[in-house]
């Protein structure tokens, strides 16, 4: 069944615009995004702007009338409605949804900060396959699939995520021994694989998780590739994931949850114990053409400003 008609959620930021970029880009998708009433976001050529109030059912299901499929890339705050997006999704006769599953679809937190935050992913992925029963039920056609990237590795560098800050800081904060591995991928291989869901891979993706990536790495070794490329040394402050996570607690206290929540990430991601290896991402690699870039030729492009 072709795919076409595509609407975007959150399709101005992070990870939505380079999904944007590159359903255009294949020219096979006439391409929507899904913005608030208020909101004074910018859209590249070819895209059409639907407005929806986010927390109205009606306002939703008039948004996503006569879309294939529902992309979801809203940021960490606003992706607590995706439950209404998905309910309005099915009865305007969305075709596929794709929900904000980007980094990881789970890990092993149950006892960490961590575990009432993934619940809601969790919650997301039950209500998607009550759904996709219910379309068999009815004899009519919904599917769902998450492509899960691990850390957004040009992303990360820019923003200073990874807790390295590139020129002329040239500055890490080195969590632990700075050795764990961690899954990682490029905004526009992320952009790539969407396309590829969406069209000669939509019979294999669906109803499931996906995992890809670009890169397996540590924070050692990308200190080490910066070192090389920039021919300066880096300068190393030393931390753990017991005073990280301390302070994350201290900022829960405060009320600032942002804070709390990227620091637990940090620590799933450095500590090396909860997931932030995709165990299937070679399989994914595969399945949708991605992957093998070098990774010195990502970090210097990156540092350069050029673009991954």
């Amino acid at each position: 069944m072709a795919l076409k008609k595509v609407i975007v959620a959150g399709a101005s930021g992070t990870i939505g615009s380079p999904i944007v970029a590159a359903l255009l880009s294949s020219g096979k998708f006439n391409v929507s995004a899904l913005s608030r009433p208020t909101s004074k976001a910018t859209f590249p050529a070819g895209v059409s702007v639907k407005r929806a109030d986010l927390t109205s059912h009606e306002s939703l299901v008039t948004a996503l009338g006569g879309q294939d499929v529902v992309i979801c890339t809203l940021n960490d705050e606003a992706a607590q409605l995706q439950g209404e997006l998905i309910e309005a999704a099915y009865e305007a006769g969305v075709k596929r949804y794709m929900p904000n599953e980007w980094a990881s679809h789970d890990m092993n937190i149950e006892g960490t900060p961590m575990e009432e935050a993934y619940e809601g992913k969790r919650a997301i992925v039950r209500l998607l396959n009550e759904k996709a029963e219910l379309a068999a039920k009815e004899g009519r056609e919904f599917a769902w699939t998450g492509l899960n990237t691990g850390v957004f590795f040009d992303w990360a560098l820019h923003a200073s995520f990874l807790d390295i800050t590139l020129p002329p800081s040239r500055s890490v904060k080195l969590w632990d021994s700075g050795n764990s591995k961690f899954s990682t991928t490029n905004l526009s291989t992320v952009g790539r694989a969407v396309v590829t869901i969406l069209t000669t891979a939509e019979e294999k993706t669906r109803n499931k998780q996906i995992e890809i990536e670009s890169f397996v790495t540590s924070q050692n070794e990308i200190i080490s590739i910066l070192e090389k490329v920039t021919s300066a040394k880096w300068n190393v402050e030393k931390t753990t994931s017991e005073q990280e996570l301390a302070a994350a607690g201290a900022n829960l206290e405060k009320g600032e949850f942002l804070e709390a929540y990227y620091t637990w990430v940090k620590a799933c991601i450095f500590s090396g114990k909860v997931g932030s290896e995709l165990v299937n991402a070679k399989e994914g690699n595969e399945l949708l053409g991605v992957g093998g870039k070098s990774l010195e030729d990502v970090v210097g492009k990156v540092v350069r400003g050029e673009s991954v």
